[in-house]
């Protein structure tokens, strides 16, 4: 016989049945009719007492544990996963399942069986109780024939720890404790060990759930129990001593399949695999649980846009656990009804797993996709020597505030609020942990060290410093990138006390470390704002033009706006040549903007020629990898928009550049950047051209207009043309008396045309 042909058994699970009601197994759940017309007569329905008890204590780890410790069958379980059956009652503990390790939770449940109820099929008086319309209903395949009466009631203990090694002991001391209690029907209870326990059970939050009503909430492991004692008399008032319904029989309606459309039940392997499916969404749960619950210690140094992307995927697990819900549920009807095979079973399975967000597989590649936030963490521990003594969670780590900065939001309140300290800077390198982790260690000890010595200083780890995975050259010695943020401190440090000449020294050393192999790792990942900061006051550092104390020229206040000193140029026999070393009468490439095309120019003299000072750079990037540094207002040709300076120039501009054939063509910028270098000159052509690093740009600055720079310095051209000054003349440093002049000149007459 099929399982269609033969009585089963189904818990009531806080539902409410009558003798005759009828059921339909493939969805778990009551039609709503009745096999019968009227009333039964008492002599059609036998009642036995069945006097029994028994209680459990149930972890809840897990619900598939949870549904074997009430013995509810398979294809239940199966119904209760999928929501086809809605719990309530005694059985709303059943949603109680665990869902992070730092909970306790514990439920313990009293079970309490009174009488059982049969309805005498085989009497003949029977049948004028059917309804024959009821016995051809396509929605109904059983009724009730026999009702198992009694309670269920379950307490629930619980309580949110700090970590899970204390909640796991607590839970473990708590069930325990409730394991060695016994309560049986008459009322009478044995508490054991639990009255020395008590103490520790003080904090537990107690729910109540079950078939009877209590008149006191309890507040106490003694006040669960004392309610337990009087669940016997307590149903003696409820259904004439039976109590409520705990466990129906179903008998097949007719026992006639062929009126039925053909049930199908679930193989016991399928039923396995369908539990484990519902196992790992709630493992999942636990486990984003878990990690939000250690990222919550640390939010104040983790970045909210990090901590965003994990509170999201919760949501949409919760989401993606619902649909699964209901694509299960959807199947097994389909299933039962005969409408689908196992098959479909298989191919659910298997998009759960390759594809479901909720999916172990998903998971786990979420949290390696984010595992930046464990290093982060783990790198924050290595300088946190707090350790708390706090009962259970002894030993646990926590952020130590006095070495971690918790509310800073600019490079000005770090300055404001520790400026008598020493400030090292650690940058966390996501990628340096992982590639390089000889070096990355070696930069841990260093900064472990400096604590070990008991220096005054401050550690920042906090909004300056943040984990990247960005590619960053690593320095050989860890020193070299201390003592990069070391300056940057001074020059900070000296805007702070309005100290001119600190700031001009430490912008120097800034400097110098920019155009080292780190520059980048410094500039752009351990202090992108400290590096706009002191940009800033390199570019007004010095209240008086060419002082002694400026280490950082203020180029931009003459004409002498110029070209970084590691440029090159082409000579006409097409060789190249360091820009610095240009000499007066050298034969150069240069631009012909009438005509667009290369010609041969004169170099005359330098404009303004600085071997050692630093200074600001726009550099610009081609497509094919070109590159020019020029300072801010250098004028540079566009196919478009003419002569436009430096700063004006954006991504996708079209300049001028000579290509690896020699040609003169127009190719796009891809990359503009601030960049600082050492050393700038400013030569000065026939042709007011010249072609730097294959790029064509003016000799001009300042003036934004080339034609109208050019003819301004025409005298100077022709003095130069007519007189070939000697060679050496253009190695004066500093900038050219004749362009200093004419600029004062023009500052003073027409100043609307200087562009600084």
């Amino acid at each position: 016989m099929s399982g269609i042909d033969l009585a089963i058994s189904k818990q009531a699970i806080g539902r409410h049945g009558f003798i005759g009601s009828l059921y339909d197994i493939r969805s778990d759940q009551f039609e709503g009719g009745n096999l019968f017309n009227r009333e039964l007569a008492s002599s059609l329905i036998s009642t036995t007492d069945c006097a029994s008890s028994d209680f459990y204590v149930d972890e809840n780890l897990s619900q598939k544990d949870t549904l074997n410790k009430l013995n509810i069958e398979g294809s239940m379980k199966l119904s209760l996963m999928a929501g086809l059956v809605k719990v309530d009652g005694s059985a709303k503990y059943l949603n109680q399942t665990k869902t992070d390790s730092q909970t306790v939770r514990v439920t313990l449940m009293f079970n309490v069986k009174t009488k059982q109820q049969h309805l005498q099929v085989s009497m003949a008086d029977l049948y004028n109780y059917f309804i024959p319309d009821a016995l051809e209903n396509p929605n109904a395949t059983h009724c009730i024939t026999g009702i198992m009466w009694g309670a269920r009631v379950a307490a629930t203990f619980e309580q949110a720890l700090n970590n899970s090694e204390a909640a796991e002991e607590l839970q473990g001391l708590l069930s325990a404790s409730l394991k060695k209690a016994t309560v049986n029907v008459e009322g009478q209870a044995k508490l054991e060990n639990v009255e020395q326990a008590n103490s520790k059970f003080r904090s537990l939050k107690i729910s109540f759930s079950g078939d009877v009503l209590i008149d006191d909430v309890p507040h106490t492991v003694d006040d669960v129990f004392n309610i337990f004692k009087k669940v016997p008399s307590m149903l003696k008032q409820l259904n004439e001593g039976k109590g409520k319904q705990l466990e129906f029989q179903l008998y097949p309606l007719k026992r006639m399949a062929e009126i039925f459309n053909i049930i199908k039940e679930i193989a016991n392997h399928m039923i396995h695999s369908i539990e484990n499916v519902f196992e790992e969404i709630h493992r999942g749960k636990r486990i984003i649980n878990d990690f939000l619950a250690k990222i919550e210690q640390w939010k104040d140094f983790i970045s909210p846009v990090w901590t965003d992307v994990i509170h999201m995927h919760q949501r949409k697990l919760v989401d993606a656990e619902g649909r699964t819900q209901r694509d299960i549920a959807l199947l097994l009807e389909r299933i039962r009804r005969g409408e689908a095979n196992e098959n479909e079973i298989i191919d659910l399975l298997n998009d759960f797993y390759e594809k479901k967000l909720c999916s172990p597989k998903s998971i786990d590649r979420f949290l390696k996709e984010n595992a930046r936030i464990n290093a982060k963490i783990e790198a924050l521990s290595r300088f946190d020597q707090m350790t708390i003594e706090k009962g259970l969670d002894s030993g646990r780590k926590e952020p130590n505030l006095s070495i971690l900065l918790k509310k800073m939001t600019t490079i000005e309140d770090l300055i404001d609020k520790y400026y008598d300290d020493n400030i090292y800077l650690l940058h966390i390198a996501y990628e340096w942990e992982e590639k390089d982790k000889q070096n990355w260690y070696k930069q841990l000890r260093y900064f472990n060290n400096l604590q070990k010595m008991s220096l005054k200083f401050l550690l920042i780890i906090g909004i300056l410093i943040t984990i990247t995975y960005a590619r960053c050259p690593i320095a050989e010695d860890s020193k070299e990138i201390l003592k990069c943020v070391a300056s940057f401190q001074s020059v900070l440090l000296g805007a702070f006390k309005q100290d001119v000449e600190k700031i001009c020294d430490g912008a120097a050393d800034v400097a110098a470390c920019l155009s080292t192999e780190i520059s980048e790792c410094v500039a752009e990942q351990l202090g992108q704002t400290a590096f706009n900061k002191v940009k800033q006051l390199v570019e007004n550092c010095c209240p008086v033009i060419d002082s002694a104390n400026c280490s950082i020229h203020k180029i931009a206040s003459s004409l002498g706006h110029c070209f970084a000193a590691d440029s090159l140029v082409t000579l006409v026999n097409g060789k190249q040549k360091q820009i610095i070393e240009l000499q007066s009468g050298d034969k150069i490439l240069a631009y012909d903007d009438k005509t667009n095309k290369i010609i041969p120019t004169n170099v005359l003299t330098m404009l303004d020629y600085q071997p050692n000072q630093y200074a600001v750079f726009k550099q610009l990037t081609t497509i094919s990898g070109r590159q020019i540094s020029l300072t801010p207002s250098h004028l540079l040709p566009t196919d478009i928009h003419g002569y436009i300076m430096a700063k004006n120039v954006r991504i996708g501009m079209n300049i001028y550049i000579i290509n690896d054939d020699g040609a003169l063509i127009t190719e796009t910028i891809s990359n503009v950047i601030d960049i600082v270098k050492q050393g700038y000159v400013a030569p000065l052509t026939q042709q007011g051209t010249l072609i730097v690093n294959n790029i064509a740009a003016s000799c001009y600055a300042t003036i934004d207009n080339h034609n109208l720079a050019h003819t301004v310095l025409a005298p100077m051209r022709w003095w130069y043309d007519l007189f070939e000054e000697i060679k050496e003349s253009n190695k004066i440093i500093g900038i050219h008396w004749f362009p200093n002049i004419l600029y004062k000149m023009t500052t003073f007459f027409i100043p609307s045309i200087i562009q600084n």
